[in-house]
Formats: structure tokens, C-alpha cells, sequence
């Protein structure tokens, strides 16, 4: 029979059989090292990737936010030392640089929307903070001063409190598969009637 041929035939040659196998076996055990090398090297490679990306992203965050304070800052000395009807030339410059930053905060409120699985309270937060973004803008769109007079007015803090709670998202939060909606969300009419329940609430403090 074939089988007792090919056994009668390894027996014979048993020696060569195992070495055979030997070096099937060690090249078997490279290869697989190989592969699970290189995927275990491209998975860190990818993670050191979305950590620069990252740390890129808080960056800009922060830059982001002192272009508000500063640009917020030199629109008020200028409308309160003007009469301005219609926006002049340094109006419609400072408008220019508001937009610029507005559209870049919103790109990095996608990202974080799409990588990131967030809670409620977070999504709540970066939604009041868009709003708040948004309202240098319309105060040089109104030609009138963005006048939040205390470090405790209920519109700076939440400004603040959704720049923080961008970054710790960014620094902190795992990725994981997000919810589609969650920008949506995010950039929702409805974070507008709640920023102005916060406008309600000026009871201010001594100054910022």
C-alpha cells in the first residue's frame, strides 16, 4: 500500500525526515515572528502617531483659546473708543481673524467627535463651548463690546469649563467606535437656547 511505502520510505531516511522537519519548524516559527512582529510594530506605530496628532490638537486648542481672549480683548478697546455705524477697516480685520479661529475650533470638535465615545455631560459641555466661541463673533458682527466683566460671569465659565473638558477628552479619553450623531449633537440649534438661559444669569463679580 502507498502508506506503508511512505512509511517504509521516512524510516529509511529518518534522518534526513528530522532534519527536514527541523528546519521547517524553524522557519515556520521565523516567519510567524515576522508577522506577528511587524503588526505588533505597525499597531505601536499607529499609536505613536494618534498620541502626536493628539498632543498636535491641545496644542491648538489652547492656541485657540488665547486668540479668543486676545482678538475678544482688542474688539472691546476698539468699539469702546469709536462710534462706529458699520464695521471699518480693523472691525472687519478682527472679524476676519474670529471666523479663522471659529472654523478651526469646530474641525477639532469633529475630531474629537468621531474618535472619541463621550458621555452626555461632555457632549453638553462642548456645545456650550462652540456657543461660546461663536459669540465674538456676533458681537463684532453687532458692532457692540463682548462684555463679560467677572472671572465668575456664567458665560465666561462655560467657555472655560468646555475648553477644559476638550482637552482632558483629547488627552485622556480612550478611542473607541462614536456615536455618528455626536457632532451632530455637538453643533445642535439647541446649545443656543441653553447658552442664553446662561445669559440670564449674569450675577457678576469683581473683575476678571
Amino acid at each position: 500500500m502507498l502508506w506503508d511505502t511512505i512509511m517504509l520510505w521516512i524510516e529509511d531516511h529518518k534522518t534526513f525526515v528530522t532534519s527536514l522537519t527541523s528546519i521547517v519548524t524553524t522557519l515556520l516559527t521565523l516567519v510567524g515572528g515576522f508577522l506577528v512582529g511587524q503588526a505588533i510594530t505597525a499597531k505601536w506605530n499607529m499609536r505613536v502617531k494618534e498620541r502626536e496628532l493628539d498632543f498636535d490638537a491641545v496644542r491648538r486648542v489652547r492656541e485657540l483659546y488665547g486668540e479668543f481672549l486676545s482678538t475678544r480683548r482688542l474688539w472691546n478697546y476698539h468699539v469702546e473708543h469709536s462710534s462706529m455705524r458699520s464695521l471699518d477697516d480693523r472691525g472687519l480685520a478682527l472679524l476676519d481673524r474670529c471666523c479663522l479661529a471659529e472654523g478651526q475650533i469646530e474641525a477639532l470638535l469633529m475630531k474629537v467627535a468621531v474618535e472619541r465615545a463621550l458621555m452626555q455631560s461632555q457632549l453638553d459641555d462642548l456645545g456650550l463651548f462652540r456657543q461660546g466661541y461663536q459669540q465674538l463673533r456676533e458681537s463684532i458682527r453687532d458692532i457692540k463690546p463682548l462684555a463679560w466683566g467677572s472671572s465668575v460671569h456664567p458665560e465666561y465659565l462655560a467657555l472655560k469649563r468646555g475648553c477644559q473638558a476638550m482637552i482632558d477628552i483629547i488627552s485622556n479619553a480612550k478611542r473607541k467606535s462614536a456615536d455618528p450623531q455626536q457632532f451632530e449633537y455637538i453643533t445642535s440649534n439647541a446649545h443656543e437656547i441653553r447658552w442664553h438661559k446662561l445669559a440670564k444669569q449674569r450675577g457678576q463679580r469683581p473683575s476678571e
